[in-house]
């Protein structure tokens, strides 16, 4: 079975594909940015929360009521 020799694409249909690839690339760059900022934010609350739950009476404000139970 002899090959057909592929097709080349038009110059207008290159064009329309690079516009295509520039609409997605920027789509892309706006959810990387989105990322990176949640990602910031949550990085910011496990910190938050790891020091909590670090805290006790014997090492904060808390008062005795509210530190860790020891015998």
């Amino acid at each position: 079975m002899p090959k057909t020799p592929e097709r080349r694409p038009s110059y207008d249909e290159l064009a329309s594909l690079v516009v295509r690839q520039m609409a997605t690339i920027e789509a892309q760059r706006e959810t990387i940015a989105k990322l990176e900022a949640t990602v910031e934010r949550l990085t910011a609350r496990v910190a938050e929360l790891e020091r909590r739950q670090n805290r006790n009476s014997g090492n904060s404000s808390l008062p005795p009521s509210c530190g860790s139970a020891s015998g």
